[in-house]
């Protein structure tokens, strides 16, 4: 055995602090672990390294816990480390004489939680201060990731009654019809989909530890092949940190896990064209369970949105209206504002209808979606009260039909308005039950190919010209030399025309004739 020491990529047992993801894939505004750092992607940049070179990702990013500036550059095919960032909201219980926080998990009724210092913004802080200062109910926004956590928000709730005092104030008022749907979403929330979330997170967790350590073992094989080692010493973990030295005698045969407890020994070369393909099929778990995960998601806003309207609760997110903006130099009194009592009064002029109808139908789409999302939650509502008919609750049912059935009238009557052209592809996808943008991405993939198509024909073009020329220098070298000083001459003509000329106040050109 070589005593020249290599290295070899090691997975730990146990929940993931990151997970595997193509440099090519990560975009501004994702996360990606640098220098052991978790970090915000802020800049992006593709380049080659030469004709036969890979792309390389240069990636500009901000550690999102000390701010800090870091930079690397991965090739677009090779995985980087992005980390699990989580971010939670707890509401401010007490400030100590040390600087530790002490808070509490909104939706928890109970456990508190004091290892958190002040943040180190000064703003933050002083925020966090003030409001409990003075009595406010402050809520912290907590994120986490890799192991360590930091107060990165800090918001007011307003003066008034605290969320669980609201909360049961409306609850107290409430008819017992509408206490039993609150009760049931809730139960819907917190028995159901918040546990079915958690448990699909942790699968999806262990497709990400597979996922990494499918790409650790090619990486190990592949360093073996490189350097020729046929037999090693390892350190194999016991658990509980404690690690043991092992000799392999004989690299060149791996049994690799292929399911259901079956190991399979592989010659490295089998090993590594089987890698791909289970690759693969991890790949599309993976995006079963991302799906799986955006539609619980889903449900719980959903059931949120409707535990919201139970409680007669503002909109945490209202739509910001349109606010007429006015053009630099434009003058007030051609923009209409100005009336009596001190109201003011605003009227657009154009000298087309072409952007006034643009944002006309702009809107008219934001009444139908805004009157679909209605929609639904009407049917939820409804599905609500009929699961849990009463005789009591007839009156009740009947008016959630009536508002159904009247929003239904009010968003046909929208959509008349909207001249909105769905390609037939897209309405097959849905009626298939497919994801819509499958479409887009069909249009994009047959640009990028038509694009391919064109790049050869010119790259085949560009080479002709270039074996013409080389030609025809062998063949006519006389005539090839003549014709080049022809063309420098006129270039040279050309551009002493152009320097002589001078522009009059009045536009016209005068050429200074040289006698």
């Amino acid at each position: 055995m070589s005593d020249e020491e290599h290295h070899f990529e090691s997975s730990d047992a146990g929940a993931s602090k990151t997970y595997p993801q193509q440099a090519g894939n990560i975009r501004k505004g994702g996360h990606i672990v640098i220098k052991g750092r978790p970090c915000k992607v802020v800049e992006v940049s593709t380049s080659k390294t030469g004709k036969h070179g890979h792309a390389k990702c240069h990636f500009v990013a901000i550690d999102i816990f000390t701010a800090k500036k870091l930079e690397d550059i991965v090739p677009s095919s090779h995985n980087c480390d992005v980390p699990h960032v989580n971010r939670i909201d707890y509401q401010l219980i007490d400030i100590s004489e040390d600087g530790f926080v002490c808070y509490s998990l909104l939706t928890d009724s109970g456990g508190t939680k004091d290892d958190l210092k002040l943040p180190t913004d000064d703003s933050l802080s002083a925020l966090m201060k003030s409001g409990f200062e003075e009595g406010k109910d402050v809520v912290v926004s907590v994120m986490s990731s890799m192991g360590e956590e930091q107060i990165c928000a800090v918001k007011e709730v307003g003066g008034g009654k605290s969320c669980p005092d609201i909360y049961h104030h409306h609850l107290a008022i409430m008819d017992e019809g509408r206490q039993k749907d609150l009760q049931l979403l809730e139960e819907i929330i917190d028995k159901g989909l918040k546990q079915k979330l958690l448990q699909t997170i942790a699968s999806r967790d262990k497709i990400f530890e597979e996922q990494k350590e499918l790409s650790d073992l090619r990486k190990n094989i592949e360093t073996l092949e490189k350097n020729g080692v046929n037999s090693l010493k390892t350190m194999v973990n016991l658990g509980s940190e404690v690690y043991m030295q092992a000799e392999v005698p004989d690299t060149r045969h791996i049994f690799m896990d292929v399911g259901l407890g079956f190991y399979v020994e592989f010659t490295r070369q089998e090993a590594l064209d089987y890698i791909p393909k289970r690759e693969e099929l991890v790949k599309k778990q993976l995006e079963e369970v991302t799906k799986v995960i955006a539609q619980i998601k889903g449900r719980i806003k959903l059931a949120h949105h409707q535990i919201q309207q139970i409680l007669n609760l503002p909109d945490e997110n209202p739509s910001s209206h349109r606010q007429p903006v006015m053009e630099p130099g434009q003058n007030t009194s051609a923009a209409g504002i100005g009336g009596s009592n001190g109201t003011t009064t605003m009227g657009y002029q154009t000298n087309d209808g072409t952007a006034t109808a643009s944002e006309d139908s702009k809107e008219n789409l934001n009444q139908v979606i805004n009157s679909i999302q209605k929609t639904l939650g009407l049917l939820h509502q409804l599905h609500l009260t009929v699961s849990s008919f009463t005789p009591a609750s007839q009156l009740h049912l009947l008016q959630r039909l009536n508002s159904l059935v009247s929003e239904l009238n009010s968003m046909t009557k929208l959509s008349e308005k909207c001249n909105i052209q769905v390609p037939m592809e897209v309405l097959s996808l849905i009626d298939d039950g497919k994801n819509p943008d499958e479409f887009t991405r069909d249009v994009i993939n047959s640009c990028v190919a038509r694009n391919q198509v064109t790049k050869g024909k010119t790259d085949a073009f560009k080479d002709l010209r270039k074996h013409i020329l080389e030609e025809l220098e062998e063949t006519f070298p006389d005539e090839v030399d003549k014709y080049r000083e022809i063309r420098a001459a006129s270039a040279a003509e050309a551009k002493r025309v152009a320097q002589s000329q001078s522009v009059l106040p009045n536009g016209d050109a005068k050429v200074k004739s040289e006698l």
